[in-house]
């Protein structure tokens, strides 16, 4: 979409640790949230929306303090799990994810109202920032809405955590 700039299709998830704490308690598990990441060049690090992070149930573990472009925020940081598909140029699609501490972003749906991902209405789950781009060779054509992402698969390793499922594309 070229008003929200390039999307990549997402699913946060609960820390394994956390879902057999759940289990072993007799608590259901929540379901994953799925949806779109911003590719967002100006963020350091990938970052979760509140929003998904509530629908998680996850539970905030400090408090961050943060510079950008509306000065200083502190904002919530939880524990979650990313898994992004990826395809490669034959169409084959690799899971890739990472458990990671991430910071959460209140309002970041309301600030993205009315995307679309093809013809389908989709919510915004977070940004991908430079922590998963420095993986990447990304090319953005905003004027035709267009974007190329190049994962380097060498270098993606060491962005994927004990994640199960998750592999590196090409394989291990």
């Amino acid at each position: 979409m070229i008003g929200a700039g390039p999307l990549v299709l997402a699913t946060w998830s609960i820390p394994a640790a956390l879902a057999s704490a759940l289990t072993a308690a007799g608590r259901p598990i929540p379901p994953p949230v799925s949806g779109a990441m911003v590719l967002d060049t100006g963020a350091t690090f990938t970052s979760i929306s509140s929003e998904a992070a509530a629908d998680l149930g996850l539970q905030a573990i400090r408090v961050a303090k943060t510079h950008g472009a509306g000065g200083v925020h502190e904002n919530f940081v939880y524990e979650a799990t990313i898994q992004i598909a990826i395809r490669d140029a034959l169409g084959n699609q690799t899971v890739v994810g990472n458990q990671m501490q991430v910071m959460g972003i209140p309002d970041l749906g309301k600030s993205l109202p009315g995307l679309q991902f093809g013809d389908q209405p989709i919510k915004v789950i977070g940004l991908l920032g430079r922590d998963f781009l420095r993986h990447a060779t990304l090319v953005y054509d905003g004027a035709r809405g267009h974007f190329r992402v190049t994962i380097n698969r060498a270098s993606i390793r060491t962005w994927i955590a004990q994640v199960p499922g998750a592999a590196p594309p090409g394989g291990t």
